[in-house]
């Protein structure tokens, strides 16, 4: 939903600026509005971008780790990053409640922030089959949520934010955040929200 104004490529990188263009980002596999893309990841909502006008640049941008803890990170001017905007929601479903709630709290949550733009980290390889069946279910809602409302969103992979918040693609659970205690304060509680505060960071600062 607006002006996305630098890149980064999935191993890390930043990727020069593009001249304004249209793009088809289902074939293309990007999100692009007046000048810029992030490349390597899962991207959409590209009517949201085109409704909005090339002007609009999203100041609410929410970022997403998938998982029954579920990682949030929020941008309310487009910029700043602060960790007392995240934190985890917890989505396991309580006693007598079926898997779906955990969907249902999620669309909640969500909708609390009312975010103009949504990145989450992408990934390819879970453990095992129940994780992947939970992780597409939650990206499943993320993305008919954005869908429904003309909302931009995007996919980062998580090498991509290791790598961006270590210099290491395959960092490991403490080393995320031990980072993230370095870069934004001892408020921060666990690796899912390191990941999420990562991956706000990635993108911000990818488009800066």
């Amino acid at each position: 939903m607006g002006v996305v104004r630098g890149s980064i490529a999935a191993g890390g990188r930043r990727t020069a600026a593009l001249p304004p263009a249209a793009v088809d980002v289902s074939s293309k596999r990007r999100v692009e509005s007046s000048n810029a893309t992030i490349e390597g990841g899962n991207q959409g909502g590209s009517e949201g971008i085109a409704a909005a006008g090339a002007s609009a640049v999203p100041r609410r941008i929410l970022a997403i780790d998938p998982g029954t803890r579920c990682g949030y990170a929020y941008a309310t001017d487009g910029h700043s990053i602060r960790a007392s905007l995240s934190g985890v929601w917890d989505l396991s479903p309580r006693r007598h409640e079926g898997g779906g709630m955990r969907y249902v709290r999620l669309l909640r949550f969500i909708g609390e922030v009312e975010p103009e733009l949504v990145v989450y980290e992408e990934v390819r390889r879970h453990l095992g089959t129940d994780a992947a069946h939970i992780y597409g279910g939650i990206v499943a809602t993320i993305t008919g949520y954005c869908e429904q409302r003309r909302l931009p969103y995007c996919g980062i992979p998580v090498g991509t934010v290791k790598k961006f918040a270590t210099g290491k693609g395959n960092a490991d659970k403490e080393a995320m955040v031990a980072a993230a205690q370095a870069r934004f304060g001892r408020e921060v509680d666990d690796d899912n929200q390191a990941d999420a505060l990562f991956i706000l960071s990635a993108w911000i600062e990818g488009q800066g």
